[in-house]
This record gives structure tokens, sequence and C-alpha cells, in this order.
């Protein structure tokens, strides 16, 4: 599967006039290893919920829906913990200037507003996701499916 890039426009704060600041960011897929091991690292994160509660979090409809619940936990864990996670969103995305593109994390000072960040996090978050949607193998993911195969 090819690495995935899109690319979109955030009102990025206010300008002196207050006029909205509209910046354009290209958010590129983690390759299906970086997806794998994040998805992996936050779920040991989180520790607290079973695994049969991890699956189902995995399997909510709709883009926005699907990663709630996990990125809802995420913002109950030490911040330390989670912040590595979040780096690791915002490594995926890119300021865009005419042809040149800058990555966030090292041109935090070109960001306006934290509201913008946390917009860049979950986009890239539902790329993480994407690997994981379609085609029926979030299914394959369910306890009772590793039963199923462990059994015969």
């Amino acid at each position: 599967m090819a690495i995935k890039t899109k690319e979109i426009k955030l009102i990025d704060g206010t300008d002196d006039q207050g006029k909205p600041i509209e910046t354009t960011f290209i958010v590129t897929q983690m390759s299906a290893v970086a997806a794998d091991e994040w998805t992996d690292r936050a779920a040991l994160i989180l520790g607290k919920a079973s695994a049969e509660e991890l699956f189902n979090s995995f399997k909510v409809d709709g883009d926005a829906e699907r990663g709630k619940a996990l990125v809802a936990s995420i913002f109950n864990i030490d911040y330390e913990k989670a912040k590595p996670l979040f780096d690791q969103l915002l490594e995926c995305c890119e300021i865009k200037v005419g042809d040149t593109r800058f990555p966030v994390l090292s041109n935090l000072d070109m960001i306006n507003s934290p509201v913008t960040l946390k917009r860049l996090k979950i986009e890239s978050f539902k790329f993480v996701y994407s690997f994981f949607s379609g085609g029926g193998l979030l299914n394959s993911l369910g306890v009772s499916s590793f039963l199923t195969t462990a059994d015969k």
C-alpha cells in the first residue's frame, strides 16, 4: 500500500486586524510498521482498558468517532507518557508555504494557535486508523476471532 498524503487548510488564529489566517498543511500517513507500533504503544500506555474494550474502540463507525475513545483515554494519562505519541502524530505534518514544506515539530513558532496543533494531531490520527478501516480488517482483530483461531 502506498503512503498517502493529504493537503488540508486550517484557520490558524487571526492576524493583527482580527482576520483569520488560513494555513496549508500536508499530512502524511505513517508507514504500516509505524502505525502498528504507535497503536501498540498507545495500548500499552493506556493499559487500563481490557483487550476487548481496546478492540471495540476500533469498531466504532465514522472517522471522528473511531478514535474518540482512544484519544480521550490518552488525555487521561500523564502528559510525559502521552507526549511521545502526540509528537509522533505531529511528525507526520508539514506546513506548506508556496512550494516549500516545513516540518511542524521543528517549526512550532510558525503555528499561531494551539487549536491548530490539536487539529493536526487529529488529522494524523485519522491516517493511523485508516490502515485498520475497510475490508473487514477490524473484524479480524476481535478477541473472539483470536480465540476461535487458537482453538482450531
